[in-house]
């Protein structure tokens, strides 16, 4: 996704003020009477009923997090309607200020909440967040710190990769990221592989330490793209795609 400047988001305000008013004075041209709705009244009352289910959730904690991220996408997803007053705009560069300062959600976790509301919107699943699996809070923190062109692959395929716990995909996933990006979605379907050839050589080794589990993991993954490139097998070449995480959002690191 293209990063938003603050010279674009200013000349999308003015073009949504603009958009504004015309709507309004169509609807005042077409009914105007007492009972009539503007254009400006219809989004304060979205946005009004968006954030009241919104705090609720937000006030119950993480049992309701999954529910308070899917009032979230609404919002993110209708942001340049919602956020088109003077008021607001600013929120169009920084979604995790917005959660900061509507929602009191504080600055770490708002920059994390981003993050899943991103990939959750980029990604076009929805409706992972009713899956019946077991921390999957975790597992979508864990997938939105993944490469932008990761996203789809890892919640479509999430019930597959619930299967391992949080902390053995995270050291998957951090074996991958090393390996030439050309291989990193190949490498993605064959995790399966990843983990049976780790743990098998990990069970010769009595309490193994942090440091030797990275080892084994990044030459099971070494061993893999060796296979691939001996066997003439193709690359991914999908680039990575870029957040549109503004500076404050993306200063808060993976």
């Amino acid at each position: 996704m293209a990063q938003l400047t603050q010279s674009s988001t200013s000349h999308t305000f003015s073009l949504n003020e603009q958009a504004t008013k015309k709507i309004d004075g169509f609807f005042k041209t077409v009914s105007p009477s007492p009972n009539n709705t503007s254009y400006s009244e219809l989004r304060q009352k979205r946005l009004s009923d968006l954030e009241e289910s919104g705090k609720t959730l937000c006030a119950i904690g993480e049992k309701a997090r999954l529910q308070f991220w899917e009032i979230l996408m609404e919002t993110y997803t209708d942001r340049f309607f919602l956020f088109g007053t003077e008021a607001t705009q600013h929120y169009l560069t920084s979604f995790s200020k917005y959660l900061q300062e509507e929602y009191g959600v504080p600055k770490s976790s708002s920059h994390a909440d981003t993050k899943v509301v991103k990939m959750l919107v980029s990604g076009g699943n929805s409706g992972v967040l009713t899956k019946p699996i077991e921390n999957l809070n975790s597992y979508l923190r864990l997938f939105s710190k993944a490469p932008e062109n990761w996203y789809k692959r890892l919640l479509d395929g999430i019930e597959d990769l619930s299967k391992y716990t949080v902390d053995d995909l995270s050291s998957y996933f951090k074996a991958i990221k090393k390996a030439d990006e050309s291989w990193h979605l190949v490498l993605l379907d064959d995790i399966h592989e990843i983990a049976r050839n780790s743990t098998m050589e990990l069970s010769k080794i009595k309490n193994p330490k942090s440091q030797e589990i990275d080892s084994v993991i990044g030459k099971s993954v070494t061993n893999l793209v060796n296979g691939y490139v001996s066997s003439g097998a193709k690359t991914d070449n999908t680039n990575v795609a870029h957040s549109e995480d503004d500076s404050s959002d993306s200063s808060a690191g993976a």
